[in-house]
């Protein structure tokens, strides 16, 4: 290499360039972070539960392109199975989750001491 600047490739523009650089940061960004799904009001839902209705979706789509009516009631009864698995599993996810946070914010008593007296702050 003769020159450290010929790497960058002046071939390219700068738009190709960014999209070069962005690219490449956003997928080792994706791989060491991973993905998030959902906005902000789904960030509650665990991945399991993501797992869970990603197999409930292909599920569905097996089931609306079953042809016959034997292989339809057999499609439907696996999506109804997962369906009913998503439900309880993003119910438990929202029960024990709020529960957590309670008790992650819950401020822990203090002790102060104040010359001769004690004051106790906080729950």
């Amino acid at each position: 290499m003769a020159n450290r600047v010929d790497v960058l490739n002046p071939d390219l523009s700068v738009e190709d360039q960014w999209e070069a650089f962005s690219s490449g940061v956003n997928s080792s960004a994706e791989t060491v972070l991973g993905r998030r799904r959902g906005p902000n009001k789904e960030r509650w839902i665990s991945s399991r539960t993501w797992k869970l209705i990603d197999k409930r979706k292909k599920a569905e789509i097996k089931r609306d392109q079953a042809r016959t009516r034997g292989r339809q009631q057999a499609e439907s009864s696996v999506y109804r199975g997962l369906d009913k698995e998503v439900k309880n599993a993003a119910n438990w996810t929202r029960r024990t989750g709020s529960k957590r946070s309670a008790v992650r914010h819950k401020q822990q008593p203090t002790e102060m001491t104040l010359g001769c007296y004690t004051v106790w702050r906080g729950s």
